[in-house]
């Protein structure tokens, strides 16, 4: 189990995030970064902002790309607010 995947991404105020198409995109004041999803992982918007992501299935591939790309969407989530 992905210790990194089981935890939601917090976004802050004045950063903005959308998931269509299979694409997750996050603006902000420093600009606007996307980032396409694989087939073995869900993301979605929770009700209280928070962005979290699901494997789909329990094949290994699923289960690496789950922490994958939480870590991705946080990263996006940090470039677009306050940079690096």
């Amino acid at each position: 189990m992905s210790r990194v995947g089981k935890y939601p991404v917090e976004v802050p105020a004045g950063v903005q995030v959308a998931i269509a198409n299979g694409m997750v995109s996050a603006k902000g004041r420093l600009g606007e970064l996307k980032l396409p999803l694989t087939d073995h992982v869900e993301a979605k918007i929770e009700a209280d902002g928070k962005v979290s992501d699901t494997p789909r299935g329990n094949q290994p591939q699923a289960r690496m790309m789950w922490g994958t790309t939480r870590a991705l969407i946080a990263s996006m989530v940090k470039g677009v607010s306050t940079g690096f």
